[in-house]
């Protein structure tokens, strides 16, 4: 039997990105061919989790949840071309190139990447991640493991933002993602947005871990302590792209400049979010006669900040 041509494989893959999973291991590696498949079968991966947004929003209103086989099998048709799911992890094994890898960051086949001591190369990291914002997930879940152990580094991000001693592994993660980013070119903005997304949902996972403790004192710390620097990266985006941050989450509200805050949105917000009073301007609290809810002290129970940001990230 013939064996396939690259050219025949790209041309194969632009028509049904399913054919790169079969391809030789060569032609799999082959940067060209990666390149194709990952422009291809974006489409195919956007319609399925837009297709799995909407049955949420549906199961939200019907109560009546679809498992993920019924939404595979309602969605059929996009497997049969495409890979909108359990993407290839050969992929990740393209680390060192910036244009692979900011076209895996802008989607959610960024799962593949796993950074680790041999294969992260921070140039590639920071060239990539302002046309690839997921980076972020990956670049985070690395530096909260290596700062435990990278002293050198630790002190370096502490001394650089006038951290403290006591400020958590959390924090200084935060700190060094803002670093990378703020090196890189090409507009920050989506960057800025996942990182705040990224220690939204990993503060969310931790909850229901060993770390919850540390992780949440970080999270909390990092907008309120730091509440400046905070507000300072969120306000850089323009009023609009802030109101529909805040939109989506809630806590974002809280780094607005009041008169920056859509009036209806701060409605939104006092009226469903129960930390509220710890996100709106003054003039708010007062017109909604906010309390403080002893039982919610942080986002955990807000679905606008916290489960509902984990479905979506």
């Amino acid at each position: 039997m013939k064996a396939i041509e690259k050219k025949e494989a790209i041309g194969l893959i632009k028509k049904a990105p399913i054919v790169y999973r079969y391809l030789p291991e060569g032609l799999q590696k082959d940067r060209d061919v990666a390149i194709a498949f990952i422009k291809s079968n974006t489409p195919y991966v956007d319609a399925y989790y837009e297709a799995v947004m909407e049955g949420k929003r549906t199961s939200s209103e019907t109560r009546e949840c679809k498992t993920s086989s019924v939404m595979r099998t309602d969605n059929a048709d996009l497997f049969r071309n495409g890979i909108p799911t359990h993407y290839p992890k050969i992929l990740g094994d393209f680390t060192k190139d910036a244009e692979i890898m900011a076209l895996l960051g802008a989607t959610r086949m960024h799962e593949v990447i796993d950074f680790t001591d041999e294969n992260y190369d921070e140039r590639v990291v920071s060239k990539a991640i302002g046309k690839g914002p997921f980076l972020v997930g990956p670049l985070f879940e690395y530096w909260y493991d290596r700062l435990a152990r990278d002293k050198k580094t630790g002190d370096y991000i502490r001394t650089k933002y006038e951290l403290t001693t006591d400020d958590s592994l959390f924090i200084v993660t935060a700190f060094k993602c803002l670093e990378v980013i703020d090196t890189g070119t090409g507009s920050h903005d989506d960057a800025y947005a996942a990182l705040f997304m990224k220690c939204n949902s990993f503060r969310s996972e931790a909850f229901y871990g060993n770390e919850n403790d540390n992780v949440s004192a970080g999270y909390v710390s990092f907008f309120l302590d730091y509440r400046k620097e905070a507000a300072r990266i969120f306000r850089v985006f323009p009023v609009e792209k802030q109101n529909e941050l805040a939109g989506r989450y809630h806590f974002l509200a809280g780094l607005m400049k009041p008169d920056g805050l859509n009036p209806e949105l701060a409605e939104i917000i006092a009226k469903n979010c129960p930390i509220a009073r710890q996100i709106l301007p003054d003039e708010y609290i007062l017109r909604y006669d906010l309390k403080r809810d002893p039982e919610h002290s942080d986002c955990t129970k807000c679905e606008k900040c916290s489960f509902r940001h984990i479905l979506i990230v």
